[in-house]
C-alpha cells in the first residue's frame, strides 16, 4: 500500500489523470433546453424522454413512486407530464439520468455510492416538498440544489474506486477512514466540481455551505436544502445517520417558518417515500 496520505493520493490522481465526472446526460440537457423556451409542447418533452428507453422507464418508475401518491398508475410519459407538470418531469429525468454515475467496482464503495444516491434523491425531493409547502417560486432550483448538494461524495468515492481498481490503493481501508475523508472534503470538492461545470452559483454555494455553522439565512434555497439534508441525516436516508437531530430546533426551520406539525408531516412523507426505495 502507498505511504502517501490518502488525501494527497486523491489529489495526485485527479491531477495526473485530469479526472472529471461526466456532467449530465445529453437527453437531460436537451430537456432543460426545451423547457427554457417559451413555446415548447408536451410532445417535445415526450419525444426527448422516449428517445432513451432506459431513461423513460426510470421516469415512469419514479412518477409511480409513493412520493407522488397517484391513485391511477401512470403508464406513459405523456400522462406523467400531465399529472406532474413539465418542470417536475424534467427534474425527474435529470435525476434519473444521474443514476448511472453512482457505480463502483469495489463492493464497499458501491454500498456507500448507494447511500449517497439515496441521499441525493431524498434531499432533492424533500427540498421540492418544502418548497411546495412554502409556495416558494424556485422549486426546480431547490430540487437541483438538493440533487447536487453532496456531489462531492460521488466525486471522492469515484476517485477512491479508480485508485483501488488500478492497484494504487489497497482495499483494506477502514470505514472510519473513508467517512473522515468524505466528511472533511466533500463540501469543498463539490463546490470545485460544480464551479468547474460552470453551473449557476447557487448550486455551488449550496454544495459548499450546506454544513457550515454560519450561513446566509436570507438565501431561501440554501435554507431549504440544508433542512432537507438534516432531515435525511436524522432518518438515515443518506451516508450519515444521527437520529438525535431535532428538526424543530434548527435555525433552518425557524428561518423558513416551518411548524413542528409541518416538520412531522415531512418526516412521515420521507419515511413512506424513501425508506429502502432508492438505495438498491
Amino acid at each position: 500500500m502507498s505511504d502517501t496520505p490518502l488525501i494527497e493520493l486523491i489529489d495526485q490522481y485527479v491531477k495526473e489523470e485530469n479526472f472529471r465526472l461526466p456532467v449530465f446526460d445529453k437527453v437531460a440537457m436537451k430537456l432543460q433546453q426545451i423547457v427554457q423556451g417559451d413555446d415548447y409542447l408536451i410532445e417535445d418533452i415526450e419525444r426527448a424522454i422516449q428517445s432513451d428507453p432506459v431513461l423513460a422507464s426510470e421516469v415512469l418508475k419514479a412518477a409511480n413512486s409513493p412520493y407522488f401518491k397517484g391513485l391511477v398508475e401512470i403508464k406513459s410519459i405523456k400522462n406523467a407530464i400531465v399529472r406532474l407538470g413539465s418542470s417536475q418531469v424534467v427534474d425527474l429525468a435529470l435525476m434519473m439520468s444521474q443514476r448511472s454515475s453512482y457505480k463502483a467496482e469495489n463492493p464497499f464503495i458501491q454500498k456507500l455510492m448507494n447511500r449517497s444516491w439515496q441521499g441525493a434523491v431524498a434531499c432533492a425531493m424533500t427540498s421540492r416538498w418544502i418548497s411546495d409547502r412554502l409556495s416558494f417560486d424556485d422549486t426546480s432550483e431547490v430540487f437541483m440544489g438538493g440533487l447536487l448538494h453532496d456531489i462531492g461524495y460521488l466525486f471522492l468515492l469515484t476517485v477512491l474506486d479508480k485508485l483501488v481498481s488500478t492497484g494504487r490503493l489497497q482495499a483494506d481501508f477502514s470505514h472510519e477512514l473513508v467517512m473522515e475523508l468524505l466528511n472533511t472534503l466533500h463540501a469543498d470538492k463539490g463546490y470545485e466540481l460544480l464551479a468547474d461545470w460552470n453551473l449557476p452559483e447557487i448550486y455551488c454555494v449550496i454544495a459548499r455551505e450546506h454544513h457550515l455553522e454560519e450561513f446566509d439565512t436570507s438565501n431561501t434555497s440554501l435554507c431549504i436544502v440544508r433542512l432537507a439534508d438534516r432531515a435525511c441525516v436524522k432518518l438515515g436516508l443518506c451516508i450519515e445517520h444521527d437520529p438525535s437531530i431535532m428538526l424543530a430546533e434548527t435555525r433552518e426551520a425557524e428561518e423558513l417558518g416551518l411548524t413542528p406539525i409541518m416538520l412531522a408531516e415531512m418526516e412521515i412523507m420521507m419515511e413512506d417515500s424513501f425508506r429502502g426505495v432508492t438505495a438498491s
